[in-house]
């Protein structure tokens, strides 16, 4: 009981989504390969209609090189230019393009006022269009549930040709080529002549509006440059009077002149000034030397003074002197100091010497007079250039305010000459260039008139219509497969219900009574119908060998799924072996005895346990060796109490003793509560659950039902499976049987 506790818990567990299986996913498309085709034929079908039925559409494009500089006749960029270089100057120029002034004048120039294009009620229409929908509808429905057209009040003109230019704008597409300076100039057009013939007016538009602003920019730089030049001639000229009166009045000849030789002179004596004040500074500091050395009256530090040092004869005398003493050095050797040739040089070194001490007092005296005259010179110098500044003094006071007010009128007329100047050579380019104005932009390539639509393309259309109906077919298939929480193949059967399969039935097609299904097996020996219910029989038979299931019970969770056609063909497949009784335990709805031509009077389950028949009046034989019938009999008011009485379950256990297998035809376990009281006294359960038509979670709920109650389910039977899904899915395959000779 523990262990069936166990399997009920683990089936209602939530089990883990598996892998996309990208097999799985091919079989699902294929499944649905009509469908998917039905789809995508109709979506294109549609498509081509819509297609084919839309006006055509011609498209040409002019091209415009835009240059971000003009090349420059003269400079002159005050006056007209282009800013230029950037991004925002080629977008400026491409809203210019764009602007509703431009889009006027070529409105007006091309005069569409009266072409069709701007004519409704002229233009062509599609397939489509020239259906009058509004009045088929209108025809349709009564007259009191269509209301009246209320007049629309008249569009002045203006507002009309506003309309227009605004049509005419919407339809030009303007962009600009990356990494170049040409832009584009598109048109959409019904009429092929038309999409050419306004890029290219716009283009011209668009060059000759530069050219009337630079025309116009020049007209008023010229009228303004002139009445300008005009007032600075008037300056200048004033300005040169009044300079030539001034030096007349003032009789000046060269007041730079008078000045500079002024200044020159102060500049010459103030230069000698400092070269005398250097030598008395000179003389000076000899003298002091000579003035401290001769208070000592020493003759050696007089010889050490450099003026004495350096003078020639001095120098000289030095050179005698030395002369002799070497001499007298030599004669020492020789003669004593009287000798007379010693006498005669020591004499003409005292001489020497004397005349030495003379020539120094006559150089010491001449360095006093030497500082005297440096003295003399230097107050002369100063008393010249205070003499020579209080004259400059004076002839400042008279040359300072004239200099100062010729050279204001020189300035004044420098600068109006300037000035003057300036604006004459401007106003003489802007008048020479008036008549030549360069543009920023031309041409590259005019529009010409297109051979064939730029749209629709109609075999483009048709083509993404196929291809995404294609796509949304096959997205379709596969959702629906995915929300598809039916029963495919046998091992997703025993994935969600955690049980064995004992076999997969295919799907079959029975024509006639019911009676033909019921008895396949017998019929048809060797199709995979039999070789099926074959394998189900071995799968029971070999679930217990040890103990023997001798009571099984066929059930399933709603009425449909094939229980009693299982259990009919199963038990004729068991009594090949055993000895087999196949009991119609379905009260409510039995078909065993019709199937099986007992009659409807036919006694059967309920009269042998209600004991108003006997056994042997109770069970049937077959046309099947080793089969008996136990029908249901008459249909007792509630067939849950007899099932569920004492004396049943006695003839269970009597008809074991007569019986190999007891093959019992229940109910629905999820519509009645009749099965599980069946499930309990039984050995064994089959359960069959309906390929494409038993949910989940239906199969879930009716397994649970029987686990609750203990009972053992030996396995399921997917039931009515297709042969082409059971190929795909690896649960059956007729090529395998009929190599087995099997059809």
């Amino acid at each position: 009981m523990n262990e069936h506790r166990s399997e009920a818990v683990f089936v209602g567990e939530n089990i883990q989504d598996e892998e996309i299986d990208p097999l799985k996913l091919l079989f699902t498309v294929l499944r649905y390969k009509w469908s998917i085709l039905a789809l995508a034929i109709t979506v294109s079908v549609l498509a081509s209609l819509w297609a084919y039925s839309l006006v055509p559409i011609y498209r040409a494009t002019a091209s415009l090189l835009i240059e971000p500089e003009e090349s420059k006749i003269i400079s002159i960029e005050e006056v007209y230019g282009l800013p230029g270089g950037n991004w925002e100057y080629y977008e400026t120029q491409i809203h210019i393009l764009r602007s509703r002034a431009l889009a006027m004048k070529v409105f007006d120039f091309l005069n569409l006022e009266k072409h069709p294009e701007y004519l409704p009620a002229n233009k062509p229409k599609s397939f489509l269009a020239k259906i009058d929908i509004v009045k088929w509808i209108k025809n349709l429905l009564p007259d009191d549930s269509v209301e009246e057209d209320k007049p629309k009040a008249p569009v002045d003109e203006i507002t009309r040709k506003n309309i227009l230019v605004g049509g005419l704008m919407g339809r030009l597409d303007i962009k600009l080529l990356i990494d170049t300076q040409i832009i584009t100039i598109s048109y959409d057009s019904e009429y092929p002549e038309l999409s050419a013939s306004i890029p290219n007016a716009l283009a011209e538009a668009y060059i000759n509006s530069f050219l009337e602003a630079d025309l116009e920019r020049t007209q008023k730089a010229t009228s303004w440059i002139f009445g300008r030049t005009s007032e600075l001639r008037k300056q200048f000229e004033e300005s040169e009077r009044q300079l030539q009166k001034f030096i007349e009045n003032e009789s000046l000849v060269d007041v730079g002149s008078i000045n500079g030789l002024a200044a020159k002179e102060l500049d010459t004596l103030t230069n000698n000034l400092v070269e005398a004040r250097r030598k008395r500074s000179e003389a000076e500091a000899l003298y002091q030397q000579v003035r401290t050395i001769k208070g000592g009256n020493s003759l050696e530090q007089l010889e050490s003074l450099p003026a004495v040092l350096n003078h020639p004869f001095i120098i000289s005398t030095y050179t005698t002197r030395a002369s002799i003493q070497r001499k007298i050095s030599e004669l020492s050797k020789r003669y004593g100091p009287k000798h007379p040739k010693m006498i005669a040089v020591v004499a003409e070194l005292k001489t020497v010497d004397t005349n030495l001490r003379k020539q120094i007092n006559n150089i010491v005296q001449s360095v006093a007079k030497e500082y005297e005259i440096a003295r003399a010179e230097e107050s002369h110098l100063n008393q010249a250039i205070n003499r020579t500044k209080n004259r400059v003094q004076n002839q400042a006071r008279d040359t300072n305010r004239i200099s100062y007010k010729l050279a204001a009128l020189q300035r004044e007329v420098e600068t109006n000459r300037q000035l003057y100047e300036i604006f004459l050579t401007r106003f003489k380019e802007t008048a020479a260039t008036r008549d030549l104005q360069p543009v920023n932009a031309r041409i590259i390539d005019t529009a010409v008139v297109p051979r064939g639509p730029y749209k629709p393309n109609r075999k483009r259309i048709v083509l993404i219509a196929l291809v995404l109906s294609l796509l949304f077919g096959i997205g379709l298939a596969l959702l629906i497969e995915h929300l598809d929480n039916t029963f495919k193949d046998s091992s997703l059967l025993e994935e969600k219900l955690r049980l064995p399969v004992l076999g997969v039935l295919p799907k079959i097609k029975v024509w006639g009574s019911n009676r033909r299904a019921m008895h396949l097996f017998t019929n048809d020996y060797k199709s995979g119908f039999s070789e099926s219910i074959r394998t189900i029989r071995t799968g029971i038979m070999l679930s217990n060998i040890d103990n023997e299931r001798k009571v099984i019970v066929v059930t399933s969770s709603i009425p449909g799924e094939g229980k009693s056609l299982v259990s009919s063909n199963l038990a004729a497949a068991v009594a090949q072996m055993k000895k087999t009784l196949l009991i119609d335990a379905d009260m409510r709805k039995p078909v065993v005895a019709e199937s099986y031509q007992l009659g409807e009077t036919a006694k059967g389950l309920s009269e042998l346990v209600s004991m108003n028949a006997e056994l042997s009046d109770c069970i049937h034989k077959s046309d099947i060796k080793r089969l008996d019938i136990l029908p249901a009999g008459v249909v007792p008011p509630n067939p849950l109490e007899l099932l569920s009485s004492n004396r049943f379950k006695l003839v269970i256990d009597e008809l074991k003793e007569h019986y190999d297998y007891i093959i019992m035809d229940s109910p629905p376990v999820v519509a009645v509560s009749d099965p599980r009281v069946l499930a309990s006294i039984a050995d064994g359960v089959v359960f069959v659950v309906k390929a494409d038509n038993t949910t989940h979670q239906l199969a879930k709920r009716g397994v649970k039902k029987l686990l609750d109650m203990g009972t053992h389910i030996i396995g399921t039977v997917l039931n009515q499976v297709s042969p082409k899904k059971k190929s795909k899915y690896g649960d059956y395959d007729s090529n395998y049987y009929s190599y087995y000779g099997y059809k």
